[in-house]
């Protein structure tokens, strides 16, 4: 309210962007993921690519930490590295 001067409202689109990148995917229909990245490519590059960038970041770690906490270690274990980019290590893998 303080940024705009008003309260979001159902029909705002810049609030409803900003709402749907806090909500994780997995708790969103499939059209309003859709959505989501049409409205970003939409957007200038230099707006549109970050934010399109963290909000895949996000939902990564979302993917992340639901698979930690099925115990299920082996699944998130990683070692070693790649020329492209390093693979993740957990201290507590016994992989």
């Amino acid at each position: 309210m303080t940024h705009r001067g008003r309260r979001g409202r159902k029909g705002n689109r810049e609030w409803e962007l900003r709402n749907r990148l806090t909500r994780s995917a997995a708790r969103m229909r499939g059209e309003h993921v859709d959505a989501l990245l049409d409205e970003l490519s939409n957007l200038p590059r230099v707006i549109g690519a970050p934010i399109t960038v963290a909000w895949n970041a996000k939902e990564d770690l979302l993917d992340l930490l639901a698979t930690a906490r099925t115990g299920n270690r082996s699944a998130i274990c990683c070692t070693g590295s790649t020329a492209d980019a390093p693979t993740p290590t957990f201290p507590n893998c016994s992989a």
